[in-house]
């Protein structure tokens, strides 16, 4: 009431609740479409990788492929590592809203940072066992390179 205007709001304050209910809707599955694509993607890589790095170095181009699996860990790790903690904070935050996160995801989420883990170790035991390789590959450049000079 206003001095002798009387308003209903009702219609206003439901409108409003409407709106807001449907802009936390869009949010809670942003955040949990987030958190899906973020695990499922990483678990793929993760995957592709370790069966990857098995690949037997038999000529140049499968040490270069081996090399490129190597630098895609590498250049990976800092942005996944960084990762796992602000994707556990997000799946506590909608649980506390009660949306409930896929059971594949959240265990997921549980075991990435282990595997995660075993892939960087596989990663740098395969860069020892290959380093002779590169070395040699390396050295073949250089003499080609010195070659091409004096010519």
């Amino acid at each position: 009431t206003i001095a002798f205007l009387k308003i209903d709001a009702k219609p206003v304050k439901t409108s409003l609740f409407t709106c807001l209910s449907k802009w936390i809707h869009k949010f809670q599955d942003y955040l949990l479409q987030k958190v899906t694509t973020s695990v499922t993607e990483l678990a793929e890589f993760i995957n592709f990788t370790d069966k990857a790095l098995d690949t037997e170095v038999t000529d140049l181009d499968s040490l270069l492929q081996v090399m490129s699996y190597l630098r895609d860990v590498r250049k990976r790790t800092d942005s996944t590592e960084s990762m796992f903690e602000p994707l556990r904070n997000i799946v506590a935050l909608l649980n506390r809203r009660d949306v409930s996160t896929p059971a594949e995801i959240a265990q997921g989420l549980e075991q990435l940072p282990m595997t995660w883990a075993t892939v960087k170790k596989k990663t740098t035991l395969t860069k020892e066992k290959h380093s002779k390789e590169q070395s040699q590959q390396a050295e073949k450049v250089k003499r080609d390179s010195k070659v091409f000079a004096f010519r």
